[in-house]
């Protein structure tokens, strides 16, 4: 498999608030429904590009609501960084390849008991897609 290029969110992991139960949902259904809230709704509109320098970056569509204007504030503030023209960055982390298998730094540092945890998770693909924490990502045409 080969990583290199942009992926977007085909499922997203859903854990049902009264009984616990995990399930792969489509964004669509999740949105629709409106068992997504707002933040987890943007990120499942995401895309995500695995670049060649070693890093993935998601990035959003800017809602059209939002002048050029108040876009080129925001920019200007630091508040917001563009990307691949109407995009905004949300999220750069690095990805990398040892032994034929992919990993995605989570940022996660920490320890269980006295041993540390690795920030590096594996990237499973499974009929087309890959997992990467909470999402199932195939490409984006």
């Amino acid at each position: 498999m080969d990583i290199i290029g942009r992926w977007k969110v085909a499922k997203a992991l859903y854990i049902d608030p009264e009984t616990g139960a995990n399930s792969w949902e489509t964004p669509e259904a999740l949105i629709l429904d409106g068992r997504a809230d707002e933040e987890y709704a943007m990120m499942m509109t995401s895309v995500f590009d695995f670049c060649e320098d070693g890093y993935v970056r998601a990035a959003m569509q800017i809602p059209e609501m939002i002048s050029k204007e108040e876009i080129d504030e925001a920019v200007k503030a630091g508040e917001i960084t563009l990307y691949d023209g109407n995009m905004m960055l949300l999220e750069e982390k690095a990805w990398k390849e040892e032994n034929g298998k992919y990993y995605y730094d989570s940022g996660v540092d920490g320890t269980v008991g006295d041993e540390k945890v690795s920030p590096w998770i594996e990237l499973t693909e499974e009929d087309g897609m890959i997992e990467l924490m909470t999402f199932k990502l195939i490409r984006a045409e």
